[in-house]
């Protein structure tokens, strides 16, 4: 019994250090996360990039594409009904999705694209297109 109780005592210790260690670089680091995000992601939020290959109104082109090749019926309802993807996945896009879920979900789809950037958040595109299908 007694030595569950110093188990866990040297657990708790180590967290306290542990978690003191981070706390005090927590601005820091948070900065330097989103700072690296806004490389990848800035060209979203300037309108001089908006036709540019990383532009967002292109992403929005891609994303279409991507549609119709995934699933061209919805696509073709969309046209047929002229809904423009700036009323829905603009946002998606900009906002990386972080408005269309709790939290906890956000995080996880926020480490797969995170894990992607080697390819500009291709993945995005998809689960947006898994969204609508």
């Amino acid at each position: 019994q007694s030595r569950m109780a110093r188990f866990v005592w040297k657990n708790d210790y180590f967290d306290e250090i542990f978690f003191s260690l981070f706390a005090e670089y927590a601005e820091a680091d948070a900065f330097y996360c989103f700072t690296n995000l806004m490389v990848h992601i800035r060209d979203n939020f300037m309108k001089i990039y908006d036709h540019s290959e990383f532009g967002i109104l292109v992403r929005m082109q891609r994303f279409l594409m991507l549609l119709k090749r995934i699933d061209h019926e919805v696509y073709y309802l969309f046209e047929k009904q002229k809904l423009k993807p700036e009323f829905y996945a603009f946002r998606w896009l900009t906002l990386l999705l972080s408005q269309e879920f709790r939290l906890p979900d956000v995080l996880r789809i926020w480490d797969s694209l995170f894990a992607d950037q080697e390819k500009n958040f291709e993945f995005l595109l998809y689960i947006c297109c898994a969204m609508i299908t």
